[in-house]
């Protein structure tokens, strides 16, 4: 039911191979009183898009994501003339760029894209899987002309009942975590991979510290987190919290198999 990509390009942290493993979701009666789903940290929705799946127009849901371009691209999404106006600067990328046989040429063409956001989208699309790796474009092979409505997560985003917020991760979870009509994931950025843009509001607080200041058990919303299963963690949550432990392979062939934890209240 849930296809390999429904995202639109590869995302890094993507939880599309593990919200399957969050028992909560698959309770039909313990979903039964849910109104709305959240997610503070949205990224690539694969949690939302999962639950629209098992329970069609059922739920209103709360995209959050401190990334501009991430939500813009969504919000594009839910308009006509902006996608039809997208598609097009994305394809006259694709075809300039397929009109070059080499890499270098290719690279110097990338590096000359006057437009931002095409600029962002195509290097995210196209240009690199993601930052450290090369190209995943042959120059035998050409790019394919694009549309976002082929998208797997086109259908699911420009629904009504999705609305798209880029906010500070802590004020979206703040307002939703004390109604017991609400589902809040909680998907915050590796603790030991990301910088601190990330992990920090305006106020300078913590995700982290702030998870442990504020007792997940004190909210009436279903609050359900997923985390690499470290000491720290472990440090942080050894409270009596319900917690399932599963293993995590990532795609790339050198990847060691890790832990990750699911976290509830």
């Amino acid at each position: 039911m849930f296809k390999k990509n429904h995202f639109i390009f590869p995302y890094f942290g993507n939880k599309r191979t593990e919200v399957q493993h969050i028992d909560f979701i698959h309770d039909k009666d313990k979903m039964e009183n849910i109104t709305t789903i959240i997610e503070p940290y949205a990224g690539s929705s694969a949690f939302s898009y999962y639950v629209s799946l098992l329970y069609p127009n059922k739920y209103k849901y709360v995209l959050n994501d401190n990334d501009e371009n991430l939500i813009k691209l969504y919000k594009i999404m839910k308009d006509e003339k902006l996608i039809n106006e997208f598609d097009k600067l994305i394809n006259d990328i694709i075809n300039k760029f397929n009109s070059y046989d080499n890499d270098k040429d290719r690279k110097q063409f990338y590096l000359s894209i006057d437009d931002d956001y095409g600029k962002w989208f195509f290097y995210h699309k196209y240009y690199n899987i993601r930052y450290g790796l090369y190209p995943n474009i042959s120059k035998i092979n050409k790019i394919k002309k694009f549309s976002l409505k082929d998208c797997d997560i086109y259908n699911f985003i420009k629904n009504e009942d999705v609305e798209l917020l880029n906010d500070d991760a802590i004020n979206i979870y703040e307002k939703y975590n004390n109604s017991n009509k609400n589902v809040i994931f909680l998907d915050p950025p590796y603790l030991n991979s990301c910088n601190l843009y990330y992990y920090y509001n305006d106020a300078k607080v913590n995700i982290f510290e702030y998870l442990y200041n504020n007792n997940i058990k004190n909210y009436n919303s279903k609050i359900i987190l997923i985390l690499e299963n470290i000491w720290i963690i472990k440090l942080l949550f050894n409270e009596n919290y319900d917690k399932k432990e599963y293993d995590k392979k990532y795609n790339s062939k050198n990847s060691k198999l890790t832990k990750h934890i699911i976290i509830s209240n």
